[in-house]
């Protein structure tokens, strides 16, 4: 796999998202959904994670990449909702270098502004989601980021009703 496959890959709508579900034991009810990114290549058939985001990390793609899970996992839960299904919880992963970009707080609360998902029903904030090497690497910044993104999403809010 060269390094420009998942550049082509997104311009290309190759990316899918599965969504896994939480589910309340006691009443059987969907509380939450993990939206889990996936690759359906043309070629090669469903290309797992390991494969492609660490290619998008090195190269910056991850946080066009994840722009677009962000937005079509709140797009889809808000048309479940629409047909009549409760509105869940959305979790989404955002990597190290997603977390360290500058207009991560802009882009969360313009998707949710865009899309309608309401900022109360997006799980992990005040905790995004890291993988544990990330967390290893040191970087343990989420509250603080995270705190920016719950005043942005609510200031944003405020000046765009």
């Amino acid at each position: 796999m060269n390094c420009t496959s998942p550049h082509h890959a997104l311009e290309r709508d190759e990316f899918i998202l599965h969504y896994q579900p939480q589910i309340n034991v006691a009443t059987g009810a969907v509380v939450q959904m993990e939206a889990l990114l996936r690759w359906q290549h043309p070629l090669l058939g469903l290309v797992a994670p390991s494969q492609f985001i660490p290619l998008a990390e090195e190269n910056g793609l991850i946080v066009a990449i994840g722009e677009w899970v962000l937005q079509t996992a709140c797009i889809q839960v808000m048309a479940w909702h629409r047909a009549s299904l409760p509105l869940v919880k959305l979790a989404v992963n955002l990597s190290a270098r997603q977390l360290q970009h500058p207009n991560l707080v802009n882009v969360v609360a313009k998707v949710l502004a865009d899309t309608g998902f309401p900022s109360t029903h997006l799980a992990h904030i005040p905790h995004f989601q890291l993988a544990q090497r990330e967390l290893n690497r040191g970087l343990n910044r989420g509250d603080s980021i995270s705190d920016r993104v719950r005043q942005r999403i609510a200031g944003y809010g405020d000046a765009h009703q």
